[in-house]
């Protein structure tokens, strides 16, 4: 369930050229100033869904002595950072302009405008030019027609270019605003308000008196001069045009939408505009959608960067089990049915029914199924594939820190090397350090680092194992257990490594509410262009590594680490040290990149704490805090829970509905498709096969830990 749009009672920080506009959004009262935002949060262009109100922080008066607050945006430059740095800085947005009728939608176009001028400029007033030229005769009243008709056009190319600032940014979407810009305040409530309100006011009055009259006499014209029908008084006419209809059940009628209910030559694609444009007042906050200026190549490098990861260095374990046939054809079906449902969060993201974005796995949950079913068996899960990443990615960086530490160091090194604990603590406080980028797409270079290095240790262990040879005496045939019972959960664990080396459906959602969305060009397109892309080439690392490192290894490959211990235990003294020590760092770098991805849904969910209580947007000192403190608690629980790893396949089997089960729930729930079509067997099929793997795999994992036992050993980290 998205959160509703609350009221906000914020100020923000202008330069000093934009003082004077501190005006509110009705005629001569004050207002505040815009905030600083990307230019997507406001496109112009007709949109299945608008971007998110950007709202303000809270502004020190002149005199206040308190510090100006900096903006969200970093202060440096990343390989992508510096067009959306610029991007950021050209826009200034009212918080408040969201919230009311006339730039409660930016999605006009070319069309509308011309709609609205037209209407608006010409009417019941232009009937009455005749009795001028009765003064001013043919030639003085044609000349001053075109004079003024040539005088008001230029003006109105004035107010055009005046709208929009290049300098500031600013948008001045009401006569008074930029009155009140160029001359101040006072002089704005002494010169402009008053013919403004009369304008506006004074047309709806003599809108009504004509309207009303000539209502009556076109009753008289059909009605005919024999007419016996009691005609309404001239009072009564006009009084129609403002009937308000009552609803049924008084004030505890639902409200409606703005959208009136009928259909005019040009009604039908206005309304279907307002209809599918859905806000949420919060988004705008929050680090995931706080920018929604993401392309395909973010899209990209975001799911390669948390689609791929160490989890799936022991795909060979799984084929030792299943064999080379059975191996492959469940990792090829497992390969398709992920991407099927990642194809299907992709298309729900976004309604084309209510317009609303799910921009969060659990808010498109518990719109198919509710907020209490979405606690009970979606939010755990959720929480899990991102905080017990996190986890994961701190004993496998530290650990691996350590590795590389030996491995430069040398075997006649003197250094006193760091404890384990240690390595821990220096791989947490590089992560934090970066966590601090304030959103998901200023994390877009991250990504790439994180996918290309990523790319590079999965390619170089496969090479080398490859090149290297098969070790002597491997064998190929599957394991064989002489209890039938431990050989079944044996290829349940095997099932249990194909299904967890997929992972990063948790965060497909939220990476696509960073993208913009309009109406030809909904969000879904260029979302699945960078999926095929990033799972093209996660293909292409995943096969060669498991079959590259079964037909390497065989059964000799190590079970736990798989083929990242196989790379060092048998290959780490007649390869080079320095592809060893390579390996080694693209692990560490993947891995504190992948940290930032994972744990974003952890920051947004403690930012939006924040944000629904106090109605206003987390300050950057308190983000700051947050970051800090997820990633010490996560250190704190690698450290102290050290164990944990060995409950991956009980905790593990509790998320895979996630990937494979939930969304295909969720299209049933939603699209509703035809009882009995090839869509509905589809998705009925794989989310109760699913949700049965899931349960088998949570058996599976409390056999293991009931037949293998646990060394509880707490704060001892090996």
């Amino acid at each position: 369930m998205m959160p509703e749009v609350v009221e906000v009672e914020d100020h923000v920080t202008t330069s000093p050229g934009t003082r004077e506009l501190e005006q509110e959004p009705g005629l001569g009262t004050s207002t505040p100033p815009p905030v600083t935002a990307p230019p997507s949060q406001f496109d112009t262009r007709p949109s299945l869904s608008d971007r998110p109100l950007l709202l303000a922080v809270q502004k020190a008066g002149p005199n206040g002595g308190n510090k100006t607050p900096r903006a969200h945006t970093p202060n440096f430059f990343t390989p992508l950072g510096s067009p959306i740095r610029r991007a950021i800085q050209m826009t200034k947005l009212d918080a408040h302009d969201a919230w009311l009728p006339i730039t409660e939608s930016r999605n006009g176009n070319v069309y509308y405008a011309a709609f609205h001028t037209l209407c608006s400029g010409i009417g019941i007033q232009a009937l009455v030019l005749p009795v001028a030229l009765t003064i001013l005769g043919w030639t003085w009243g044609v000349i001053s027609l075109s004079i003024a008709f040539a005088w008001q056009l230029y003006t109105l190319w004035v107010l055009v270019k005046l709208h929009e600032s290049t300098v500031t940014g600013m948008r001045y979407s009401r006569y008074i605003h930029l009155f009140n810009a160029a001359f101040g305040e006072k002089m704005g409530k002494i010169f402009a308000l008053f013919p403004i309100m009369y304008l506006a006011g004074g047309t709806c009055v003599a809108l009504i008196i004509v309207g009303g009259s000539t209502s009556k006499l076109f009753f008289q014209i059909v009605c005919g001069e024999g007419c016996t029908a009691k005609p309404l008084t001239t009072v009564e006419w006009p009084l129609l045009l403002a009937v308000q209809k009552a609803g049924p059940n008084g004030g505890n009628k639902t409200p409606r939408a703005h959208t009136p209910n009928f259909f005019t030559p040009l009604g039908s694609p206005i309304r279907r505009a307002i209809q599918m444009t859905k806000l949420d007042a919060h988004d705008a906050w929050l680090p995931i959608t706080e920018s929604r200026n993401g392309n395909v190549y973010y899209a990209a490098f975001h799911t390669l960067c948390s689609g791929i990861g160490i989890q799936a260095l022991v795909l060979p374990v799984a084929l030792t089990i299943l064999g080379w046939t059975w191996g492959v054809i469940s990792l090829s079906i497992a390969f398709a049915w992920q991407l099927y449902t990642l194809w299907v969060l992709v298309k729900l993201h976004e309604s084309t029914v209510t317009g609303m974005r799910y921009s969060r796995y659990i808010h498109l949950f518990n719109a198919a199924f509710g907020e209490k079913m979405g606690k009970i068996f979606a939010l755990f899960p959720i929480m899990y594939l991102a905080g017990g990443t996190c986890v994961a990615l701190i004993i496998v960086g530290g650990s691996t820190s350590k590795l590389f530490f030996q491995i430069v160091c040398g075997e006649g090194c003197t250094a006193k090397p760091l404890t384990t604990v240690e390595w821990y603590l220096v791989f947490t406080s590089a992560a934090v350090v970066l966590s601090q980028l304030p959103n998901l797409n200023s994390i877009a270079g991250v990504s790439l680092v994180g996918a290309v290095t990523a790319v590079g240790y999965c390619t170089i262990m496969w090479v080398v194992a490859v090149t290297e040879g098969r070790l002597d005496g491997v064998s190929y045939n599957p394991k064989k257990e002489e209890n039938n019972m431990v050989w079944i959960f044996s290829v349940l664990n095997a099932f249990g490594i194909i299904a967890f080396a997929f992972r990063g459906h948790n965060l497909i959602l939220e990476i696509q509410g960073t993208m913009p969305s309009y109406e030809k060009k909904p969000s879904h397109i260029p979302m699945w262009r960078g999926v095929k892309v990033a799972y093209l080439i996660i293909a292409l690392c995943l096969y060669p590594l498991a079959i590259g490192g079964y037909w390497a290894y065989g059964h000799k490959i190590p079970p736990n680490g798989g083929m990242l211990t196989a790379i060092y235990q048998f290959h780490g003294r007649d390869t080079s040290q320095a592809i060893l020590g390579l390996t080694s760092l693209l692990v560490i770098v993947n891995a504190v990149s992948s940290f930032q991805i994972y744990g974003m849904p952890m920051f947004d969910d403690m930012e939006s704490k924040y944000t629904t209580r106090m109605h206003r947007p987390c300050p950057w000192w308190l983000r700051a805090l947050f970051r800090v403190m997820f990633g010490y608690g996560c250190f704190f629980v690698a450290v102290a829970i050290p164990f944990l790893g060995s409950l991956a396949g009980l905790i593990g089997g509790m998320a895979v509905p996630i990937t494979f089960a939930y969304p295909s729930f969720m299209w049933l729930k939603i699209k509703k498709p035809k009882r009995q079509s090839f869509m509905w067997y589809l998705n009925w099929g794989l989310g109760i096969s699913g949700t049965v793997m899931s349960v088998l795999l949570i058996a599976a994992g409390v056999y293991v830990v009931i037949d293998t036992g646990i060394e509880v050993s707490f704060f001892k980290p090996h």
